[in-house]
């Protein structure tokens, strides 16, 4: 049958998040099993998650301007609130945008 694209993309990108760490997670064992600091590793990771965060978000923008989520959708308000909270520390890193 046919399967939405949005379900497939959103398919994609979630195997693409766990391949990125689970290769992170190798990397990091790696490191420890060398003798190197894994600690070294925490640019690469933070990185990763912002770009992931950053596609979800955007995701999620979409989703609201096509009304696909909505006032009723399960977890908004904790998400409006994560939001709220992301907003005012990225405040403190860019405050000439707020």
């Amino acid at each position: 049958g046919m399967i939405n694209v949005k379900v497939l993309m959103d398919i994609r990108n979630a195997a693409e998040r766990a391949r990125q760490a689970s290769a992170a997670v190798q990397q990091w064992l790696e490191s420890e099993g060398k003798g190197n600091d894994p600690y070294k590793l925490m640019p690469q990771v933070m990185r990763q998650r912002v770009e992931m965060a950053t596609l979800l978000v955007k995701d999620v923008t979409r989703d609201l301007e096509t009304l696909d989520v909505d006032y009723d959708t399960p977890g908004l308000p904790e998400l409006n609130e994560a939001v709220l909270t992301l907003v005012e520390r990225l405040s403190k890193l860019f405050p000439q945008r707020w």
